[in-house]
């Protein structure tokens, strides 16, 4: 789906999604990926986008609770009762740092159009990471848009300022670290919606 909406095939895109919707149900939620991978966000967005992030993190709950009840079903009903993982405050941190690395270190019009559709969906990423310390099932839909992050890593690197190079591939790496040590502890001692880590197969 990545790469149709990266080379704008937008029927053979639709498809793809479909094809995932019926493997698992919540994988329709790509759906946004095309047309937010094909604007254009640049900082001007930003003095919209910031104020919106702050009023979803403050008032994450009665939104989200507003949201479960749209979708509704039987796959929210099965999460009703399960805590949100305690990572979710930290994931949060991490995402709004490179999303502030990715647009205060760079110049916009030095950005590739695949860099700028990444950024996109990292967005996004915070936006939905705003709603997991409600609800387990926030932070899995983010699953669906966390795989692109490290796509977009390098090539803020790469297309970052000259002057800010070298401080921007020290958070990366820092980041990168941190990420990779939280997620394994999280996997090992987080609670059932994420626990996965040691791996105990299916037959068993």
């Amino acid at each position: 789906a990545y790469y149709c909406a990266k080379n704008k095939r937008p029927l053979l895109f639709v498809l793809t999604v479909l094809l995932a919707s019926l493997v698992h149900v919540s994988a329709i939620f790509m759906i946004v990926i095309y047309p937010l991978y094909n604007v254009k966000i640049t900082k001007n967005w930003l003095y919209f986008v910031i104020p919106s992030m702050g009023v979803l993190f403050l008032f994450n709950k009665p939104v989200f609770s507003v949201l479960l009840k749209l979708v509704g079903g039987k796959y929210m009903d099965k999460y009703t009762s399960m805590e949100s993982s305690g990572g979710a405050y930290m994931f949060l941190i991490m995402l709004v740092a490179l999303a502030v690395v990715s647009f205060l270190f760079t110049k916009d019009a030095e950005l590739d159009r695949d860099t700028v559709g990444l950024r996109n969906i990292l967005l996004l990423s915070v936006c939905l990471q705003c709603f997991a310390s409600v609800h387990p099932l926030a932070m899995r839909m983010n699953y669906y848009f966390l795989i692109f992050i490290p796509i977009l890593m390098p090539k803020i690197v790469k297309g970052c300022r000259k002057d800010s190079k070298q401080l921007v591939s020290i958070v990366s790496v820092v980041l990168s670290f941190f990420f990779v040590f939280w997620f394994f502890l999280d996997a090992h001692t987080g609670g059932d919606a994420l626990r996965v880590f040691p791996y105990i197969p299916f037959w068993r």
